[in-house]
C-alpha cells in the first residue's frame, strides 16, 4: 500500500499528513528515561497551526525569515512546522553558534522574531540586542524552563493562538494556500570558517523535489 503524500509546499504535507495518519505517533518526547510521550501526525499539525497563529500576530509576513537557535528537539520541529505554515522560512542554526555568528546571521538575515531553545542562548541573545536592530521578539523552546521579562515562552505563542483560531482566524490557512513553489523553505547558514557565514537557500521546490524522489 502506498502511504506517500506529496504536496505542493511542505507546510501542505504537515496538513496532509495529520488528516492522514491521524493519532499515529509522528515523534515521541523522552519524559524520563525510560518513558516517552508520544505525539501524533494530527497533534502535530494542530500545535504547529496554532503556533503559526500565534507568529501571525506576533507580525510575522509571508516569506519573513524566523531565527532557530537550537539543537534537534521535538520543540525545533514543531517550530519549523510552525513557520512554514505561516508562509515564512525558518533561518537555522545549532546551540555551538558564537556570539558574532548570532549577531552577523540575525543582521544579515533581516529576522525579527526568533526561537531561542534555551534559558542561555537568550540570555545571550539579550546582551548582544544594542547589535540587534530589526530584532522585536524572542520566543523561548524549553518546557522546563521560565520566559522573563520581554521573552515569550513557545507555550504562551501556541496558546495566543489557539484563543485566535477559536475566534475564527484563518489567516495561517489562508497562508498555506498562497505558498508557492519558489518561496524560500529554509536558509541554512555555513558555519563560516573561512569569513562570514554563507546563507544557503533552499525551497519548497528543492524539498518536495525530494519527497517526490527519494
Amino acid at each position: 500500500m502506498n502511504h506517500r503524500i506529496v504536496t505542493e509546499n511542505v507546510a501542505l504535507l504537515y496538513k496532509e499528513a495529520g488528516a492522514y495518519f491521524g493519532n499515529l505517533p509522528a515523534f515521541a518526547t523522552r519524559d524520563t528515561a525510560t518513558s516517552w510521550r508520544p505525539v501524533s501526525y494530527k497533534e502535530l499539525y494542530e500545535q504547529g497551526l496554532n503556533l503559526a497563529t500565534g507568529l501571525i500576530s506576533l507580525g510575522v509576513s509571508p516569506r519573513d525569515h524566523v531565527g532557530l537557535f537550537g539543537d534537534n528537539r521535538f520543540e525545533w520541529i514543531l517550530s519549523d512546522c510552525a513557520v512554514q505554515i505561516c508562509g515564512a522560512a525558518d533561518v537555522p542554526r545549532g546551540r555551538d553558534v558564537t556570539d558574532k555568528e548570532l549577531v552577523y546571521i540575525i543582521n544579515h538575515a533581516g529576522i525579527k522574531v526568533t526561537f531561542a531553545e534555551t534559558q542561555e542562548i537568550v540570555k545571550r541573545i539579550l546582551r548582544l540586542k544594542e547589535n540587534l536592530p530589526l530584532l522585536e521578539e524572542i520566543i523561548l523552546l524549553d518546557p522546563k524552563a521560565t520566559a522573563t521579562g520581554d521573552v515569550k515562552h513557545l507555550s504562551e505563542v501556541i496558546d495566543l493562538g489557539a484563543q485566535l483560531s477559536l475566534n475564527g482566524d484563518k489567516r495561517a490557512e489562508e497562508r498555506m494556500a498562497q505558498i508557492k513553489p519558489d518561496d524560500l523553505f529554509t536558509l541554512i547558514y555555513t558555519s563560516g570558517t573561512t569569513g562570514n557565514p554563507k546563507g544557503v537557500m533552499l525551497t519548497h521546490a528543492n524539498i518536495m523535489s525530494q519527497v517526490r524522489n527519494l
